[in-house]
């Protein structure tokens, strides 16, 4: 448990300082599919759950399923455009 918390506190010190980063709380609750659907969401900016389920390599149901839990969080945000919804992160990981 304490090298999970050590691995949370630094993907907690990537995020840019404009936004409030997710407690270590919220990070803990999270399962690992729904941290990997975050980080490619982070990646690919504003993305359909299709385009997510093929970065991170599971079905387009399961990433949809992810990216509504994140969005009940409060870690990304949902927007509908015709028939498709779109995600998009609420933060940035920084680079480097």
């Amino acid at each position: 448990m304490l090298r999970l918390e050590a691995e949370i506190k630094k993907l907690q010190s990537c995020f840019k300082t404009s936004f409030t980063a997710p407690s270590l709380s919220s990070l803990l609750k999270l399962s690992r599919g729904e941290l990997h659907c975050l980080i490619a969401l982070n990646i690919a900016g504003e993305a359909h759950a299709a385009d997510i389920a093929k970065i991170v390599g599971i079905s387009r149901a399961m990433a949809s399923a992810h990216l509504n839990t994140l969005c009940r969080v409060g870690l990304a945000e949902k927007t509908k455009v015709g028939r498709r919804c779109f995600f998009k992160p609420l933060f940035k990981i920084k680079e480097g």
